[in-house]
């Protein structure tokens, strides 16, 4: 797209902006991308408008960040920590979803001021909540069920020969061909949906999303980063292509994005956290476990647990085993499948153990407490302050082996337990240290127990310097976002008003919710 086609809304026409949800995106590939002219519409937004981190919330992931900038509200606040929770009556996980909000966002706001908003495909917005426009939910979502408001709406657009399949939960590889062409063809069908929408009911605030670039740089920021074994695989320099024709193809989302929404429209681009390569989080479960906080079951259990760990731990650390792993199993994904299976959370020994993750990358920590668990052995008062700052110390300390630097960057007490708050709350949350990126070229020694994961610093590209105000901040927090849209809309005001009421969708079965977590597990979003 050329770059004159990003420009500011007349003075005098009405205010217009679309919001582009790019999951996972961030400026350590789009900078270089950009700079060597292959994503020539988000440059133009650089170029024309103002860019900056965006730093998210601790966790780093999904619901709880998006959920911050739909209300303007810390995890704290809104409610929102993860995927999952554990249930107080058995320790099962059950699936978050966007009615357990205990702020407004940013679209009912604007609903409730008369403004006409168009919502496809937003991580973290099932069930639908009515709006004054259209919604239709995004990741993650269920099979089945409504998934968009109005009711009628995915009706109407299949009958104006549209197509309005759910946001998938699951995709190919990103790693094969067959992945570009599934990513053509779904980009172009949510491109056929905006159309129609915005041709149909006319808008003042738009926000599409998508998880593209999150899913795939799960899958190949191991190629892209020199200091994993697979970067000097043979098919590395093949896979890191595709990770660039990925965002080169999400580039020309944007820029047709663009086209359809007119020239008159302001966009900001907006990406929940960033990646790059971090401490594996399996090593918080080993840190708990070396602690004395976390147990696994006695058995036969207990020694494929033992073997499964060494043997992932040890293939993360060497070339040769990771290619000895690959000639015995056919793919390492069979062996950190297996391996974690052994230690998976339905392994964990809950007479034992008194602090725990539960999904969500072990990134959200649970006190066993008696007040909150049926089967809870931490009592209220002195011992959960014990075990809640003996669990601090050990992750505080805890350096994996080969590492300098110690897992955990920061860590959040919620106490969620001494709170006496439903188990939605977790008692910690984590934030894990980002390794920095060699400045060299040539590939580095590879270093032990390190994977593609989030970072907290997302991406922040608005073509309308006034959305941010005058100061052009280098670093924003991804809760500054809702009350600044408001403010571009002259919304000043923070009210109060209660959270927003279930949608008319029927709630989530057992079946359904189970479904869900288990694509998130084959994801590898959990355990």
């Amino acid at each position: 797209m050329d770059s004159s086609f990003i420009v500011h809304r007349s003075s005098f026409g009405e205010k217009r902006l679309l919001v582009v949800a790019l999951d996972g995106a961030t400026f350590d590939l789009i900078r270089p991308l950009a700079g060597r002219g292959e994503l020539p519409c988000i440059a133009a937004i650089i170029a024309r408008g103002h860019d900056a981190l965006l730093l998210s919330t601790v966790p780093a992931i999904t619901p709880p960040a998006w959920s911050s900038f739909a209300t303007g509200a810390p995890p704290e606040e809104h409610g929102v920590f993860g995927f999952n929770y554990p249930d107080a009556r058995d320790y099962s996980l059950r699936l978050t979803v966007a009615s357990d909000l205990q702020r407004p966002t940013l679209w009912r706001r604007l609903t409730r001021r008369g403004f006409r908003v168009l919502l496809l495909d937003v991580p973290f917005t099932f069930p639908p909540e009515p709006v004054n426009g259209c919604l239709i939910a995004g990741f993650p979502l269920p099979s089945a069920g409504l998934f968009v408001y109005p009711p009628d709406l995915a009706g109407r657009l299949e009958s104006a020969g549209i197509a309005c399949v759910r946001h998938p939960v699951e995709m190919p590889d990103p790693a094969t061909t067959d992945f570009l062409l599934w990513l053509d063809k779904f980009l172009d069908e949510r491109l056929s949906i905006f159309r129609h929408l915005s041709a149909q009911n006319p808008w003042q605030f738009a926000m599409i999303g998508t998880m593209v670039l999150d899913w795939a740089q799960h899958a190949l920021w191991r190629y892209f980063d020199r200091r994993f074994v697979f970067a000097s695989e043979p098919e590395a320099p093949e896979r890191r292509g595709t990770l660039s024709a990925i965002y080169r193809r999400v580039d020309r989302f944007v820029a047709d994005l663009l086209e359809i929404a007119g020239k008159e429209t302001d966009v900001l681009l907006v990406s929940d956290h960033g990646f790059g390569a971090t401490l594996h989080y399996d090593w918080i479960s080993e840190a708990l476990a070396q602690a004395g906080l976390l147990f696994w079951r006695r058995g036969g259990r207990k020694l494929a647990a033992t073997a499964g760990a060494a043997a992932l731990k040890a293939v993360r650390s060497s070339p040769r085993l990771q290619r000895l792993g690959k000639r015995w199993l056919g793919d390492t994904k069979t062996a950190r499948t297996w391996a974690r299976r052994a230690r998976a959370y339905s392994q964990i020994d809950w007479e034992r153990t008194r602090v725990f993750p539960a999904g969500d990358y072990h990134l959200n920590l649970y006190v066993n407490s008696r007040s909150r668990f049926a089967r809870g052995i931490v009592a209220d008062g002195a011992d959960y302050e014990k075990v809640t700052g003996d669990a601090m110390a050990a992750l505080e300390t805890f350096r994996p082996p080969h590492h300098n630097q110690p897992l955990v960057r920061r860590l959040i007490r919620y106490e969620g337990g001494a709170r006496k708050l439903p188990t939605r709350v977790p008692d910690l949350s984590l934030e894990l240290n980002t390794l920095p990126m060699p400045v060299e070229s040539k590939s580095v020694a590879p270093m032990a127990g390190i994977c593609g994961f989030h970072s907290p610093e997302g991406i922040l590209v608005s073509s309308a310097t006034d959305l941010l105000g005058s100061d052009r901040p280098a670093k924003m927090e991804i809760t500054e976002l809702a009350p600044a849209i408001l403010r571009y809309f002259s919304i000043l005001s923070r009210d109060d008003e209660p959270p927003a009421p279930r949608s008319p969708s029927e709630p989530l079965s057992p079946e359904q919710s189970a479904a869900v977590l288990d694509s998130l597990r084959h994801l590898g979003y959990l355990d």
